[in-house]
């Protein structure tokens, strides 16, 4: 399947944000598209921890700024944080031996508040990337029926809001 993920919303948030300079010390400019590697999902971090993580210790971004970016309450991302450097204080070394943790996903599939961090992700890796749930499990770290159940949900979820919109626009 292609991945028909639309930049556009992350660009004009991140323009309205950054006021069109880089990030301090990223060098990351508002049109860029901000990415995040499979490699840091594992069972010992949850998924917004990993995120977190991730953006606040190899992007450098600030914790208000991820939690912009994330829409989350910045007490919600510095939790995430706080929570994640206890469970795992070394930074993430993405392994270049696992050919799947080269993939990068978009960070905007995080931002749809109606679902939860791990359906987003799990609904992105099988309806956009068209990956079968064995490999989404072994790729996240996780087992098998807590990808379907995360992605039952997340679709569930999504026919549920794309109907209650379609109401309204009647």
């Amino acid at each position: 399947m292609e991945n028909h993920a639309d930049p556009g919303s992350l660009i004009e948030s991140a323009a309205g944000l950054a006021g069109g300079r880089s990030e301090t010390g990223t060098g990351l400019q508002p049109q860029e598209s901000i990415t995040v590697p499979v490699g840091i999902f594992s069972a010992k971090l949850g998924t917004l921890e990993a995120v977190t993580k991730y953006l606040k210790e190899n992007k450098e971004l600030r914790l208000y700024r991820i939690a912009t970016l994330l829409k989350r309450d910045p007490r919600t991302v510095w939790g995430a944080y706080q929570s994640s450097t206890q469970k795992s204080p070394e930074p993430f070394a993405i392994s270049p031996d696992r050919a799947q943790e080269n993939l990068e996903l978009p960070l905007e599939i995080f931002t749809d508040r109606a679902l939860g961090m791990l359906e987003s992700l799990t609904w992105y890796m099988r309806e956009r990337l068209g990956m079968h749930y064995t490999a989404i499990a072994k790729i996240i770290r996780r087992d098998y029926s807590t990808v379907w159940t995360a992605c039952t949900r997340a679709r569930t979820k999504r026919r549920s809001t794309c109907f209650a919109q379609s109401q309204k626009a009647q």
